[in-house]
């Protein structure tokens, strides 16, 4: 749900809270009050209160809430809004009220300017500050009856980025414990061995962050006590990424970064019993359970490790509980899940503490049951587990040095780090785990679908190996656009799948500008126009019907290949590597060397037409490696050809269909109303959750010619 978030930066900590008001404040106002001729009602106040942030905007939404009169009569409410910097601060209450039309109502609060137009129900201007949390509260006014009690629900706008404050570094037992004070609306990403290493790279967002967490710390486990270790962090949400904080010195006058080297410590003492021990959620195959660590913290525990058994078996192999971050170091209260389990079973379970001095462990003295049962997937609660990924879903790679990717002040090794977005140029596991999914939504639904297709663009993080896999990961990793953008279904004719020109493009003479004439007007048409000069996450140029945004990610009922013209990169390599004189440019590290002119003769092609930064679309020069063609016969459904004359049920969402792929604008659709989130938690839910969810490539779609990325993250034949 776009719902809950505005940033990769904010969701995580928003949802957090959000989850809490929920859990805490959503119950029923049992109140009633009379009205004039002696008649009462149950006066109920709105339910399933959630906030959310798109911009400068706040959005209140929650369910109706209806009442009914002493005749049986149906009493609708108006609903009267107000807004706090503290719970239980004085109210703002806003003159303006809502009635009681669609489902569910919402209200927004607009930070003054903030343009508004797309926004079809009621918006309010207020002074609104960044960096301010805010408490938004409604209440249901029956005419006649009385006023409903206040809810409410947390959100604000986020304030750029600021520079870490209190960061700390404690040693312990195979672990380091990286702390900080947080503030609103920031997630952290703290990285351990692969800090940037010289003073350029310094720059906001320039370097990738790493374990991104919400909390005010977070824990590593590191192989043993001997290795040392490097450390380097920077606050982030949707305004971007605030200043490195480097654990060493910088010294911007001779442009070097000299780490602080970080050792572990074993630890001289067995740890104490961890305690608390109880079972918190009984869900679908599995069980949440929460402990409190030892109170000599995580820093003396290398290991904190679970075992389970059902009634009349034995007790599993210990199993090690990952912490990813604590709210308190001296004596956290850490949550994990068991999965895999059977529905309907009861299953007891223990803990224990593990250090250096004591590898068998010190077993808390308590042990617990609980028994899995079948609920509905609740994407309302950001913790509810959907199931856990078995394999890290990669969003990023490196962009090789090539002609296309120069040595240049900032890549001075050429090329680009691992931060080019997959998603937005080839086929990768998450695009095929959102595609499959929507695919299953709409089967499941009866909507007798195709295939899917959507677009790299709404996805913006990957996944990492073992994640639990719950509603606040997969808003984390969905753009804020699409999180609340529904599922569809297209009726397209063959026709505008693929057009017989489409596969008869001359791609030295590739149409510059515009769709029509560039016979980009059918879906797989403007699939293949997506560029591929060896940056997958493009900013747009060549006009945004190009823009790796745009990239096409089908279901599994779909193959085609996208030809390019074709590039090596051996062949680059080879020139490169084989004269002296180039590779002694490149090692100066000065980025000294003319890439413009290439004095040497160290790239294959003449900068102007290589150069990805050339500029405007109208250009002619090597637009096949800019924009390919679908390859001749390769395009499937199900394995069969397209058929121009029959109807095809394309799943997608209304984003896409309303503002993205041309073909779709001609095309009619029905709107589900359900979400994309919701429609890929259900199918992770219902269909992976027992097993995991795997990473998979499986050749929907080939890539051949272009300008290569990383090779190893290509589809293989088998």
């Amino acid at each position: 749900m776009k719902g809950f978030f505005n940033s990769v930066g904010g969701r995580l900590y928003s949802r957090l809270i959000i989850g809490f008001i929920i859990a805490a404040s959503m119950s029923l106002a049992g109140c009633s009050s009379s009205s004039d001729d002696g008649n009462s009602i149950p006066v109920i106040a709105p339910v399933d209160v959630a906030a959310s942030v798109s911009g400068d905007i706040i959005t209140l939404q929650f369910d109706r809430s209806d009442g009914i009169g002493p005749e049986g009569n149906k009493v609708e409410p108006t609903y009267q809004y107000a807004i706090s910097t503290s719970v239980d601060g004085e109210k703002h209450i806003f003159e303006q009220q809502v009635p009681n039309e669609g489902n569910p109502i919402r209200f927004s609060i607009a930070k003054t300017g903030a343009d508004t137009s797309g926004i079809s129900w009621t918006v309010v201007p207020y002074d609104l500050v960044e960096g301010q949390q805010y408490y938004i509260f409604v209440r249901a006014i029956y005419a006649g009856y009385g006023t409903s009690e206040w809810t409410w629900a947390a959100s604000g706008i986020e304030a750029a980025p600021q520079p870490v404050e209190n960061p700390k570094v404690e040693l312990g037992d195979r672990r380091i414990v990286v702390s900080w004070t947080p503030k609103f609306g920031e997630q952290y990403g703290v990285n351990i061995d692969d800090c940037p290493k010289r003073i350029n790279q310094l720059t906001p967002g320039f370097w990738d962050l790493k374990n991104i967490v919400s909390g005010d710390n977070i824990v590593f486990t590191v192989e043993d006590n001997t290795g040392t270790h490097k450390l380097c962090m920077a606050s982030t949400n949707s305004k971007g990424a605030g200043e490195w904080y480097i654990f060493g010195t910088v010294d911007m006058e001779k442009g070097t970064i000299t780490y602080d080297e970080f050792t572990a410590q074993a630890a001289t003492e067995a740890p104490a019993a961890p305690s608390g021990l109880i079972v918190t959620n009984e869900f679908n195959g599995g069980l949440e359970v929460a402990f409190n660590t030892s109170l000599t913290g995580p820093a003396s525990v290398s290991d904190y490790q679970y075992a389970y058994r059902a009634a009349g078996s034995d007790w599993s192999a210990w199993s090690s509980v990952n912490i990813p971050y604590m709210t308190d170091r001296a004596l956290g209260t850490v949550s994990f899940s068991i999965i895999s389990l059977e529905n309907d079973r009861t299953y007891d379970i223990k803990i224990r503490a593990v250090n250096s001095a004591a590898p068998d462990g010190v077993e808390s003295s308590e042990t617990v049951s609980g028994t899995p049962k079948y609920v509905a997937v609740n994407v309302n609660d950001p913790d509810f587990i959907l199931g856990k990924a078995n394999a890290e879903f990669i969003y990023a790679e490196d962009v090789p040095h090539s002609d296309f990717w120069r040595i240049s002040e900032t890549f001075k090794q050429g090329g680009r780090p691992s931060t080019d977005r997959l998603v937005r140029g080839k086929e990768t596991a998450l695009g095929n785990l959102f595609a499959d999914a929507v695919q299953w939504f709409a089967t499941e639904k009866g909507y007798n679908p195709s295939f899917s297709f959507l677009v790299g663009d709404m996805i913006n993080s990957g996944i990492s190996s073992n994640a639990i896999i719950t509603p606040r990961l997969l808003n984390g990793i969905t753009s804020s656009d699409y999180q609340d953008d529904t599922i569809v279904i297209a009726s397209v004719p063959g026709s505008l799948l693929i057009d017989p020109l489409d596969y008869d493009l001359d791609l030295n003479v590739y149409p510059a500008v515009g769709i029509e004439n560039g016979y980009a007007s059918t879906i797989f048409g403007q699939a293949a126009s997506v560029y591929r000069n060896g940056h997958y996450g493009g900013s747009g140029r060549g006009g945004t019907t190009y823009h790796g945004a745009f990239w096409g990610m089908p279901s599994k009922e779909v193959r085609y290949t996208i030809e390019y013209l074709p590039y090596s990169l051996d062949l680059f390599n080879e020139n490169f590597n084989g004269k002296p004189e180039c590779v002694a440019a490149r090692d100066a590290n000065d980025g000294a060397y003319d890439t413009k002119n290439d004095p040497y003769g160290c790239y294959l092609m003449p900068y102007d037409e290589a150069n990805p930064e050339s500029g405007s679309p109208t250009e002619s020069s090597v637009m096949g490696y800019k924009r390919g063609k679908i390859k001749s016969g390769s395009l499937t459904i199900n394995g069969e050809p397209i058929d121009s004359n029959k109807i095809y049920n394309v799943v997608t969402t209304k984003k896409i269909a309303d503002s993205m792929y041309v073909a779709f604008l001609k095309a009619n659709y029905v709107d589900t109303g359900v979400t994309l989130v919701q429609a890929v938690a259900e199918y992770i839910y219902n269909t992976k959750y027992s097993v995991g969810i795997d990473p998979y490539l499986d050749g929907r779609v080939k890539l051949e010619g272009g300008v290569p990325g990383d090779y190893s993250n290509d589809f293989k034949e088998n």
